[in-house]
């Protein structure tokens, strides 16, 4: 079938060139624009089609690919962190009011952060907010997330090389880190959804993706993350606490080095399990040995903070509406404050 089209590109060297320039203008045009992804992000359906972390992709693509146009503006503060992130920053009049934008990300933490540090970077923001609590720090869930970004070949040697210790421990660690080194070799293969979507779309085929994260996916009430919701916690704890270290260090390099603000992050307090609460401790310590070996880290401990009542939260971990200015400008209390207040354990 293809043996005429093989012989002729042997024969003719311009048509090698020109089949090359076309399947290049080609992924240009269907991955590699900005404008493109803004059609996706209003075209395609969630959840019929496209599931919840695949939604956002398709929303952050339009400002993070490199072909894009990345602000360039240098906010006040930025956010970073989970979808808890974006209930409680995105939702702030307080915040924005303030300078502050947000990067929330697919159960966001510091795999993601290492994944859009080039992002950071070009923003340079003056304040970071690092919004993490154990809940992220426990998680092998966001691998599956892995090769949806777009990474530098630097950026996935570095990656690799953190997660290098860890490839026994943690279950599809090795997969993830595959399949993300295909996914950005082969754009195709990574936004392979997006088509199907279409697709599916055009042919008036309903719901065959089903979402990940069904409403009502976290309970309401008790939540038990070590050893519960998440099986391999303290090998999964170990390789993200790896990671933040290492996201943390890049900013030694700085020329004007930002105040980034380790926020330890809140959940319904009816999940504060016995051992929910010995992995905390665990997190405790080494958000505060973080913030004694970088000058510019400032960690917020949980107890400080604006405590959010049980009643507070729409299910586990995310807010009610209306919630988010209080809870930001308490935030902002404790930024602008000399001394961190910390009640005793």
């Amino acid at each position: 079938m293809f043996y005429p089209i093989v012989n002729i590109l042997k024969k003719n060297r311009l048509a090698i060139l020109a089949f090359v320039v076309l399947i290049e203008a080609m992924r240009f045009a269907f991955i590699g624009h900005a404008d493109t992804w803004k059609y996706y992000y209003e075209n395609v359906q969630a959840p019929d089609y496209v599931d919840w972390r695949q939604k956002h992709i398709l929303a952050l693509n339009q400002t993070y690919l490199p072909l894009s146009k990345i602000k360039t503006d240098r906010p006040e503060y930025l956010a970073l962190g989970s979808s808890q992130v974006d209930v409680i920053f995105n939702y702030s009049g307080f915040f924005k009011k303030h300078g502050g934008d947000t990067l929330w990300l697919p159960l966001g933490g510091p795999l993601m952060f290492m994944m859009t540090y080039p992002y950071i970077e070009k923003r340079k923001p003056k304040n970071i907010i690092l919004y993490l609590s154990e809940f992220d720090l426990l998680s092998d869930k966001n691998l599956s997330s892995m090769p949806l970004f777009p990474l530098s070949v630097f950026q996935m040697a570095e990656i690799f090389q953190c997660l290098q210790p860890y490839r026994q421990k943690v279950p599809d660690l090795n997969r993830g880190i595959a399949r993300t080194f295909l996914s950005n070799l082969v754009k195709e293969q990574k936004y392979g959804f997006v088509f199907k979507a279409l697709f599916l779309q055009w042919t008036a085929y309903r719901n065959f993706v089903p979402q990940i994260l069904p409403p009502g996916a976290f309970p309401h009430l008790r939540i038990e993350f070590y050893g519960g919701y998440y099986k391999n916690a303290d090998e999964n704890m170990d390789f993200h606490l790896a990671l933040l270290e290492k996201f943390l260090s890049k900013f030694e390099n700085f020329p004007e080095k930002p105040r980034i603000f380790l926020v330890e992050s809140q959940y319904d307090p009816r999940a504060y399990s016995a051992g929910n609460m010995r992995i905390n401790s665990m997190v405790k310590a080494k958000f505060r040995e973080f913030s004694e070996r970088y000058t510019y880290v400032t960690y917020i401990p949980r107890e400080a903070q604006y405590q959010i009542k049980a009643y507070e939260y729409r299910d586990s971990i995310h807010i009610r509406h209306g919630l988010s200015d209080k809870i930001v400008a308490d935030l902002f209390r404790l930024f602008e404050s000399a001394a961190i207040p910390v009640k005793s354990q």
